[in-house]
């Protein structure tokens, strides 16, 4: 049998499968954990998990896991097994308690029946020895001082008797001091409590030895004195009593003292408005008054109703309202609505909290200030401290995208509250473990909005999702329409009996960046119910009007986390815990200057250029190869100051002009014509540049659609979700119309479908487990999306090296391209996707990567994702978001459920009109373009001016692929553009009527053309997925200049 049994011991079971059970916290505060009450020990247990059940003996780690070593019986389904059964595969959600099941009821009657014999076996022999009487010299013994011996070993009353005379009698070196908490000079320091308990020990071993002589002797202190004094033990220990109580009385006085509970005091609901106080005692200690001798008062009280209505202790009538609960020191029960303040708490026993709304109790915390805790200094700190600085853990976060909701969840952790682990564990009183609500999967339940209304507090009907229609303008206490295009703020708190609330945003921003910029400064202008000073503030919940999934539109920033955990990574700034009100506005602004230098940047041919330009005056080297007029000015002021001084030779090494061991003396004013010469032409160059910096148009499309020189705006159209992945390399989601901007630029794609179902669900019935043993489970981890939710395959226990999923959705004999986020417990694992083919083989690292087979024609339906192993059982791979698209590559990831889903074409169209000349007038215009790959069905177009078709660029596919700039062709392999940012341009000068066309800043072909129209343009199509050319292209476009001047070939260069 198990070794014990603990009453009301039940945790949560985040286990699923048929594994070990790991225990995640008790359910609620009226139950205990299991390694509170047993050790690393053998333990019976009982799961229930929904209408499955399990009972069986398991071996507990002493904290947090039990291995199922014995399933006694199951009810699966209705279905009662106990004959060894296999475990019930558990959902996550389970719980397990310490329970005494029928097979070890019949375990413990067999050991009563088997130890029944062994008892009466024992009696008997118990009878026989009882007939055996000691003999006369054994008596004699027991009489004598030095008895027993070695013949007679035994110890009696009378032995004992014999060495108390022994204490008595004159040599015996019995003296006080050698037992006293006071030693002298001669005396070595001796614990009171340890001389005690070592003279017990020693007379109990010297007892227990059949061959020792029991002199009294033995039993003294000193064994090294040769000399015996008469001394009293028994006075000694008096003495020593005496000295206690003394001690005691002079340590008592200058404890931090404080009223408290000693024991009972628990509170409970007795119907909605009145509660039971078990009956208790404590005390009431005046700690102020004379801090030397503090009065007390022991108070006591018996069980009573308290009905906190009739007694004023529900002030709020429509609304929230928590009131404190404490006994007087009468013994009557006393409340403060919105809790006791420091002065009162001196003078009564907090016994806790009650939580009611609408004058109907809701809550009843039993949270009791503890007698000889802590010192009211203490508690008047720690109520100084919001609830939210005093957590671990339980961090807010976003359900998983594919729940497409707005909806919750929270991680597990602790709460620091004094005495609100009174109930569960009395050595562990003030720190109270949380389970956590909810899962990624599964939302927290439902949650009350509420409104300040003014100063009184509204609670609203309970919701689900995180509403996005609506505000509380200013606290007036009505809700208003959010307006087309804002953003809002709202907060969600916790609290101590577990319920959230959401208190409404109180004004608008105009957009998600402006709100996320502000979170510092709404917070501390928002007006909060006065109920949420006793709850915790979870976190900033910053969503835009109607946003529909959590991601770039709705983000959740908790407290005490460093990133927003709304779209995965989000900001990196804390926003609620960081004291600088600017950071975010320091953020954005730092960005900004590094996308603007990243722009401004030169190329390594722009370099040449410059130091070509500069003639050799000062010719400058390195990587930074760029003469200037400043440069050239210093050289004069150096250059003039060396002719000034009469004592130097004036050679064309002093002025640094191209140095050389063997130049002699140099004609000076020679010297200043080439200097002359090389500063006019480094001013040409200033001005060159000058130019190239001053675009008619600028549109960077790096983190949004903003021109940041130009008008107008850009329209951008997607009718579906969409997923991309961000500067930071984490997987987002977005809704319909929102753009998707990555390390390359703006992505714009055609239409999409990924046939692959359940593509992030690899445990449901659509994925066939093929392998040996193959184990498919939800472990603990972050995701590509920065979500905790990541699926391991594991090869448990078969034969096969070829372990994984697959399902059949393909369609044999199309070319498909395949991806999936993947990553293995070892260092170059093959694993093959797509089919069971070599030729769709990849290598896996331990790092999350997302694979690709690409243009590939499966010969079967099957969509395989296989792990070639090496036999070792405890291989696996981890997989995220898996995709099988009919293209010949791969684009960006599309989730689906039950049926494959499709993504809608975008288009984007930038304003013409300010932005651009007519076709006749000179123009320049330069772009930077990547495409996923050819698409061999559709004409990829990059980018057009929609009312003039000459100046389109186009890529062709085909055998002979080629680009055509303004009326005008070149070859250029495909191949080049695919994952690679290009930059395009040209150059129209109208007065010669000749363009030139460039490539990475280098010209590729120029010549005269005649433009076909003098009309200006309606708009521009970006990657040409526009409203006039109506194709399927795949890509990346950024920095996007439109000059209305004829940049010459040096200026383009210098782009």
């Amino acid at each position: 049998m198990a070794n014990k049994l603990k009453d009301w011991s039940q945790e949560g079971c985040s286990t699923t499968g048929q594994g070990d059970l790991v225990l995640t916290g008790v359910v609620s505060i009226n139950q205990t954990r299991f390694r509170d009450g047993f050790g690393s020990e053998e333990v019976y247990y009982s799961i229930s998990d929904g209408a499955n059940r399990e009972v069986g003996m398991g071996s507990f780690n002493g904290s947090d896991r039990i291995v199922r070593t014995t399933v006694h019986a199951t009810l699966v389904n209705g279905t009662y097994t106990d004959g060894s059964p296999s475990p019930i595969i558990l959902s996550g959600t389970a719980v397990v308690s310490g329970t005494f099941n029928a097979h070890a009821y019949d375990a413990l009657l067999a050991s009563i029946s088997s130890n029944a014999a062994r008892i009466t076996t024992n009696e008997n022999n118990i009878s026989v020895q009882a007939g055996l009487a000691p003999t006369q010299a054994q008596k004699d013994a027991m009489d004598q001082a030095n008895a027993p011996s070695a013949t007679n070993p035994f110890a009696t009353q009378a032995g004992l008797t014999v060495a108390t005379d022994h204490i008595s009698k004159t040599p015996g070196a019995h003296l006080a001091s050698a037992i006293s908490s006071v030693p002298t000079a001669t005396m070595a320091p001796m614990d009171v409590q340890g001389s005690l308990e070592d003279l017990d020990s020693r007379i109990n071993d010297h007892l227990d030895d059949p061959v020792a002589a029991h002199e009294a002797s033995d039993i003294r202190y000193d064994d090294a004195a040769s000399a015996l004094n008469v001394v009293d033990v028994q006075a000694a220990i008096d003495e020593l009593s005496a000295a206690a109580v003394i001690l005691d009385a002079d340590v008592s006085f200058r404890e931090s003292a404080i009223s408290g509970l000693e024991q009972g005091g628990g509170l409970s609901g007795n119907g909605a408005t009145a509660i039971t106080v078990e009956a208790g005692n404590g005390e009431i200690i005046d700690s102020y008054s004379d801090p030397e001798d503090q009065a007390t008062i022991d108070v006591s009280w018996i069980q009573q109703t308290y009905d906190l209505l009739a007694n004023a202790g529900m002030p709020v009538v429509t609304g929230l309202g928590i009131t404190d609960i404490g006994i007087d020191v009468n013994g009557l029960v006393v409340n403060a609505p919105n809790g006791f303040s420091s002065a009162q708490r001196r003078d009564l026993i907090k016994l806790g909290s009650v939580q009611y709304q609408d004058q109907v109790i809701t809550g009843v915390l039993t949270a009791p200030v503890v007698s000889n805790q802590v010192g009211n200094t203490l508690l008047d700190l720690i109520d100084y401290i919001e609830l939210g600085s005093r957590i671990k853990g339980m961090v807010l976060r976003p359900t998983d995208v594919s729940l497409a909701e707005l909806s919750m969840w929270r991680d597990s952790g602790s709460i620091f509250i004094v005495g609100g682990n009174y109930a569960v564990a009395k050595n562990d009183q003030n720190v109270r473990a949380i389970v956590a609500a909810g899962t990624a999967l599964v939302p927290f339940a439902d949650f009350y909005p509420i409104l300040y209304n003014n100063g009184t507090t509204q609670l609203l009907a309970a919701v689900s999702v995180v509403p996005t229609g609506q505000f509380e303008q200013d606290g007036a206490g009505s809700l208003d329409n959010i307006a087309n295009g804002k953003t809002v703020i709202h907060y969600l708190f916790e609290s101590m009996t577990g319920d959230r609330f959401m208190v409404y945003a109180q004004q608008e921003y105009d957009d998600h960046a402006t709100a996320v910029t502000n979170l510092f400064a709404d917070r501390a202008s928002t007006l909060f119910p006065v109920e949420t000073d006793k709850m915790i503030l979870m976190g900033q919940i910053v969503v835009d009007k109607n946003a529909s999934v959590w991601g770039v539109t709705a983000e959740i920033f908790p407290l005490d986390s460093a990133t927003s955990s709304g779209s995965g990574a989000g900001s990196a700034t804390n926003a609620i815990n960081i004291n600088y009100s600017d950071t975010y506005a320091l953020g954005s602004n730092v960005q900004s200057a590094i996308d603007s230098l990243a722009a401004l940047k030169l190329s390594t041919n722009q370099h040449a250029s410059l130091a070509a330009a500069s003639g050799g005056a000062n010719p400058p080297t390195g990587a930074n190869a760029i003469a200037t007029v400043d440069d050239v000015g210093v050289n004069t002021d150096i250059l003039v100051a060396h002719i000034d001084g009469s004592n130097y030779r004036h050679n064309a090494t002093a002025i640094g002009f191209t140095p050389a061991g063997g130049i002699s003396a140099t004609d000076v004013d020679g010297a200043l014509l080439e200097l002359d010469a090389e500063k006019a032409a480094a001013s040409d160059l200033e001005g060159a540049i000058g130019r190239t910096t001053r675009p008619l148009a600028h549109l960077p499309l790096s983190s949004n659609l903003a021109f940041a020189q130009g008008n107008g705006h850009v329209d951008f159209e997607r009718l579906s979700d969409a997923s991309y992945v961000d500067r930071y390399g984490v997987l987002q989601f977005v809704g319909w119309d929102e753009p998707r901007f990555e390390e390359q630029g703006l992505l714009v794609e055609g239409y999409g479908k990924n046939l692959a179902l359940q593509s992030n669900n690899f445990n449901n019935a659509q994925w066939i487990k093929h392998g040996g043993v193959v184990n498919v489970t939800s472990i603990p981890g972050t995701n590509p999306a920065g979500l905790d939710n990541v699926i391991q395959i594991k090869n448990d226990g078969g034969s096969s090296s070829t372990f994984g999923v697959h399902s059949a959705v393909l369609n044999a004999g199309v070319v498909t391209s395949f991806s999936a986020w993947v990553r293995s417990s070892r260092e170059g694992m093959v694993f093959r996707m797509g089919q069971d083919s070599g030729a769709a083989d990849v290598t896996l690292t331990t790092e999350w990567v997302r694979h690709k087979i690409e243009n590939y024609t499966p010969g079967n339906t099957l969509f395989t994702l296989f792990g070639l192993g090496e036999g070792d059982t405890e291989e696996y791979f981890e997989i995220a978001y898996s995709q099988a698209e009919e293209h010949p590559f791969v684009t960006s990831f599309m989730f689906s459920k039950t049926t494959a889903v499709e993504r809608a074409p975008e288009r984007c169209k930038a304003t013409a009109p300010g932005n651009c000349t007519s076709a006749v007038a000179s123009n320049s215009i330069t772009v930077e373009i990547d495409i996923l790959g050819v698409d061999p069905v559709n004409t990829q177009r990059l980018f057009n001016m929609s009312d003039d078709s000459d100046r389109s660029i186009d890529i062709i596919a085909g055998a002979d692929p080629t680009m055509t700039y303004v009326a005008a062709s070149i070859m250029m392999p495909v191949a080049e553009l695919i994952h690679n940012m290009t930059k395009f341009g040209w150059s129209y000068d109208a007065e010669l009527g000749e363009v030139g066309k460039f490539r990475d800043s280098s010209l590729v072909t120029g010549g005269p053309v005649t433009p076909t129209a003098a009309t200006l343009p309606g708009g521009m199509d970006l990657l040409n997925n526009g409203w006039v050319f109506d194709t399927n292209t795949f890509g990346h476009i950024r920095n996007l200049k439109i000059w209305d001047i004829a940049l010459t070939g040096a200026e383009m260069e210098l782009l």
